[in-house]
């Protein structure tokens, strides 16, 4: 089960992946549920959708029906693409193979976000708050 971690290394804040993950998709949220920044494999087309919010949730809390649509999301991720593996990524720094889908806003002191990866080796989820 791959887990994440967050830490900050000087100004920067490093999500690092406890084994190389090919990330499907990697957001940073807000506890409200903003979207503060959204990273996806190149190669993925962009399945367009009116709105959404993005919670991080213990996955066995989560209903049946909406474990079956991510499953359904991971099959069309699967055959999308292949993806680079990585085993961590600074905040804000795109990495080779891999686009932003929504910009990395500012980090705001004393803010709790959320951050969630869904990979082919598995999905996680780690919170941190960003220091006084």
């Amino acid at each position: 089960m791959v887990t994440i971690s967050v830490e900050q290394v000087h100004s920067d804040y490093v999500i690092r992946f406890s084994e190389p993950l090919g990330l499907y998709v990697l957001a940073v949220a807000t506890a409200r549920g903003d979207i503060v920044w959204k990273v996806t494999p190149l190669a993925f087309r962009r399945n367009e959708f009116v709105s959404g919010a993005f919670l991080s949730v213990d996955p066995q809390a989560v209903p049946v029906a909406i474990q079956k649509y991510v499953e359904e999301m991971r099959d069309v991720a699967t055959s999308n693409a292949d993806v680079p593996q990585l085993q961590a990524v600074i905040y804000g720094e795109v990495p080779d193979g891999y686009k932003e889908r929504d910009p990395a806003r500012a980090l705001e002191r004393g803010t709790k976000y959320h951050v969630i990866a869904m990979g082919s080796s598995g999905d996680a989820t780690a919170v941190f708050t960003v220091a006084e």
